[in-house]
């Protein structure tokens, strides 16, 4: 399950699962999405910035892909 690689308290297997929604995230149709998503997963995003430094490129992928998706300037 996802939620265990995000909520792992090693900062190598939270690295990867963020790693992983970050990728799936760039592989969705920018239009996939709803502003009550796209808010949910921005505030994970930005809560995830506190998180060790190995995580927080995979942090700026996601929220990077997030910023691409039609429906983020809206939420």
């Amino acid at each position: 399950a996802l939620e265990s690689s995000l909520t792992h308290t090693n900062a190598a297997e939270r690295s990867l699962g963020t790693q992983f929604l970050a990728d799936i995230l760039h592989g969705l149709p920018t239009n996939y999405a709803n502003m009550s998503e796209l808010g949910f997963l921005s505030s994970f995003f930005v809560n995830r910035m506190k998180d060790h430094h190995s995580v927080i490129p995979h942090v700026i992928s996601g929220y990077m892909a997030l910023v691409g998706y039609k429906n983020f300037y809206n939420s």
